[in-house]
């Protein structure tokens, strides 16, 4: 099948989709007007922005028309019924957060982010905010600090027993999943995910059951037991294909790919990243298919199709054609990296690396974004000192270690790095000798981190490993007596079954004697008189009168009626017994 006839399929399969409850805007009363902009919202978020904001203008306009004029005694009409429906702006925010415009977002939930955060409205923001918006946008809010939030709110949800929003508890619990993977904070996730799997360990809510799955992926993902994340991300996608689930396939599909990866299964990981492709291009969604592009060249890149990846990057620039500047400078970015690293056309490729690089310097620097400008600044000072050009490599590097003072150590070692080399072309063995030991000692910090962190990462898969063989012992306690328990219910049933068939068998043994005692006097009564002339046989009188004449002499007369010996045979049996 054809790549564009794969993309025409999957239009098709969108055109069919029937949407299920929302898992970002959980239990939300959303307006009749916007249930099918809620129901778009991955698939057309511009046009769920157009359409919102015409609805909270119109709601605007019909609110100023009821208030009273001045001068007048009129009072507004108040009810609970017309209590704040936050809704339509959380509907809002989540289109904002799809097209990766965070600061629009962010200016339309902070206003309505309460602490503590007590109602389904307000612990809906903060979900929306903790679970859809990087940390790196959001500087006032860290991961620590909207766990406590997200931890006190889920206390609030525990401790009524009618909530409102009666899912919400497990949204939260997802995301307090997301939250402690980043932080790596893997029991507090384990422990999360676990109080889900027992929520709805008896509802029939795929959507959440594929999410789940998703979870625990990374959570297995995240503690190097690749194996079972991929099982979990493989249950997942297959949900979310049959669900139809864009957002959630997506994903998935990102995971997978960038898992095979790490695991050197290359056509794997681009045949995942190229599904993702076909999905997002079926949608109106730009900026996640050209997020899609991004990842797919980058992929191809890693795999050594420089043409291919520069393709695709072009694709991608051409799709996001300056409406989206962060993509922009990403995408610029990327094309800089992979025309750096083309072992062809050494001189032009080169020009055109630094062309590109200097582009997303530029307009990261425009957008005040400090991590992706040092990428840029280090990209660039290589190109320098491949061209022997360390003067400027020098000043570029000074430039990313002024940036990043004692943030970004990966980015600095980088840069320590470069700057030793840089120095030791330009014969200044001391400043190199200088950097040379900067770049050590951070790496040997870097490393010792990162030990720190993979021996969590070890002892998290020892207590997995206990808690399974602990949950292997009493699923197998469980199951002996369960085996027990059948085993006693068979023998009772099969003793139950026995003993009605026996009472039964009994009973029809007793009708049995009965009528066959019945037909016995009857018959006996039978034997007693002549079937013909109905008169007691000779044996009958005999014992009557031996028993009736007993000590006295009985007389007895033969009659013969000569025309009755041969009634039979004149006239046959049963016409001789009726006459």
């Amino acid at each position: 099948m054809s790549f564009l006839s794969r993309v025409l399929l999957s239009s098709l399969l969108l055109s069919l989709i029937t949407p299920l409850w929302a898992f970002e805007l959980i239990d939300a009363n959303i307006p009749v007007q916007l249930r099918e902009s809620h129901a778009m919202r991955q698939l057309e978020p511009l046009t769920c922005i157009q359409t919102v904001n015409q609805y909270l203008a119109k709601e605007k306009e019909q609110s100023n028309s009821s208030l009273p004029k001045l001068g007048t005694e009129n009072k507004p009409k108040t009810s609970l019924n017309n209590a704040t429906n936050n809704a339509p702006t959380l509907l809002l925010a989540f289109c904002y957060i799809e097209l990766e415009n965070y600061p629009k977002s962010l200016d339309l939930l902070m206003p309505m982010l309460k602490s503590p955060s007590i109602t389904s409205n307000e612990i809906r923001t903060l979900n929306l905010i903790a679970a859809e918006i990087p940390e790196s946008e959001r500087p006032q809010l860290n991961n620590n600090t909207l766990l406590n939030m997200l931890t006190k709110a889920l206390a609030q949800i525990e401790d009524k027993d009618n909530f409102d929003s009666p899912n919400l508890s497990n949204i939260v619990n997802l995301t307090i999943t997301k939250l402690a993977l980043q932080t790596h904070q893997y029991q507090l996730a384990n422990n999360s995910l676990n109080k889900v799997r027992r929520h709805i360990k008896n509802t029939k809510n795929d959507e959440l059951v594929a999410w789940l799955a998703y979870f625990y992926g990374h959570y297995y993902e995240q503690i190097n037991q690749q194996q079972l994340a991929i099982s979990h991300f493989n249950t997942a996608n297959s949900i979310a294909n049959q669900l139809n689930l864009i957002k959630l396939s997506s994903l998935v599909k990102e995971s997978l790919s960038s898992l095979y990866q790490q695991k050197h299964r290359y056509a794997q990981a681009l045949d995942f990243a190229g599904k993702r492709v076909e999905l997002l291009l079926a949608t109106e969604n730009y900026v996640q298919q050209a997020d899609s592009l991004i990842k797919f060249a980058i992929l191809k890149r890693q795999n050594k199709n420089y043409n291919q990846s520069i393709i695709y990057l072009l694709n991608a620039l051409e799709l996001v054609d300056n409406k989206h500047e962060t993509l922009v400078a990403q995408i610029h970015l990327e094309l800089g990296r992979t025309y750096a690293v083309t072992p062809y056309n050494l001189k032009q490729n080169a020009e055109l690396a630094q062309k590109y690089l200097q582009n997303a310097r530029l307009h990261f620097k425009k957008l005040n974004k400090l991590q992706p400008q040092m990428e840029s600044l280090l990209l660039l000072a290589k190109l320098n000192i491949r061209h022997q050009d360390s003067s400027l490599a020098i000043l570029q590097l000074e430039s990313v270690l002024s940036f990043a003072k004692n943030k970004y150590p990966q980015l600095r070692v980088k840069a320590f790095e470069l700057l030793a080399l840089s120095y030791e072309l330009s014969g200044d063995h001391k400043q190199a000798n200088f950097h040379f030991k900067n770049f050590h000692a951070l790496q040997n910090a870097i490393k010792e981190k990162l030990f720190a962190l993979q021996q969590l990462k070890i002892n998290e898969q020892f207590q997995l490993i206990e808690q399974t063989q602990q949950q292997i012992q009493l699923e197998t306690k469980n199951n002996q007596l369960l085996l027990k328990n059948d085993r006693f219910k068979k023998i009772a049933y099969t003793t139950v079954v026995l003993l009605v068939i026996a009472i039964i068998l009994i009973f029809y043994i007793l009708i049995c004697n009965k009528k066959l005692g019945d037909s016995e006097r009857y018959t006996r009564q039978q034997m007693q008189f002549h079937p013909r002339s109905k008169l007691p046989l000779h044996q009958v009188e005999i014992m009557y009168y031996d028993h009736a004449y007993q000590d006295k002499p009985l007389f007895y007369a033969l009659v013969h009626v000569p025309f009755l010996s041969n009634l039979n045979e004149s006239t046959g049996l049963f016409s001789a017994e009726q006459i």
